[in-house]
C-alpha cells in the first residue's frame, strides 16, 4: 500500500466494514492510480470542503488534480428523450471546449451521456459514485469508468466492494454539486 495513506484515516474509512470489504479496500489501495483522501489532505478540492456536511474522505481512481479543475454538474433524469441525451452530450461537449470539467453521478441517461460529451472533446470529466469506488452503477457502465479513470478521475466517499444503497445517492449527489460552480439539469421530474 502507498505509504502516504493515512493509517488513522483509512481504518475510519473502514469502520464496520466486513473483512472482505477490508481486504479488497487494501488490493485496491495498492494499485496505481488509486488513492484515499481525507478532507485535509492537500489534493482534497477546496470547493468540496465548502459544503455543508463534506465528506471526510474521498476514495479517488485517476488523476485527483482533475478535481481543482473548474466544473460544470450535469445531472437529469435516467431515461432521457433522444433529445434530452443529445443536449446534455452537446452542453457538456461545449464545457469542455471551454476549458471546463464536467461533473455526474455516472448513472444511466443523462449522467452517461455528459460524461460522454466531455470525452468527445477529449475534456476532463469527474464521475461521482454512490457505490463502492470499484463498483460501477449501473453495471453496464464498468468500460465508461474505466476510461474516465484514465483520462479523468472517479470518486466516491464508499470503499471498494460497497453495493450501492439508495441512501447513497442522494449523498452522492451532495458531492456532484460541491465539486462544481454550477448544475445544469436536463430532463429531471420537479
Amino acid at each position: 500500500m502507498d505509504e502516504t495513506i493515512d493509517d488513522a484515516l483509512l481504518e475510519r474509512a473502514l469502520d464496520g466494514a466486513p473483512p472482505e470489504i477490508r481486504e479488497r479496500t487494501h488490493a485496491w489501495l495498492d494499485a496505481d492510480g488509486h488513492a484515499l483522501l481525507g478532507i485535509h489532505h492537500p489534493d482534497y478540492p477546496s470547493l468540496l470542503r465548502r459544503i455543508p456536511s463534506p465528506p471526510a474522505w474521498l476514495f479517488v481512481d485517476g488523476d485527483p488534480t482533475k478535481l481543482w479543475y473548474p466544473a460544470i454538474a450535469i445531472v437529469g433524469t435516467r431515461v432521457p428523450t433522444p433529445d434530452g441525451r443529445d443536449n446534455a452530450r452537446d452542453f457538456a461537449s461545449a464545457f469542455a471546449r471551454k476549458g471546463l470539467s464536467v461533473t455526474s453521478g455516472m448513472a444511466a441517461g443523462i449522467d452517461t451521456a455528459a460524461h460522454l460529451g466531455a470525452l468527445d472533446e477529449s475534456g476532463a470529466t469527474v464521475a461521482v459514485l454512490g457505490t463502492g469506488i470499484d463498483v460501477p452503477f449501473p453495471s453496464g457502465n464498468r468500460r465508461l469508468m474505466h476510461h474516465i479513470a484514465e483520462t479523468g478521475v472517479v470518486v466516491s466517499e464508499y470503499a471498494p466492494g460497497t453495493q450501492g444503497a439508495m441512501h447513497h445517492f442522494p449523498l452522492r449527489n451532495r458531492i456532484v454539486a460541491g465539486l462544481s460552480l454550477g448544475t445544469l439539469v436536463i430532463e429531471a421530474a420537479y
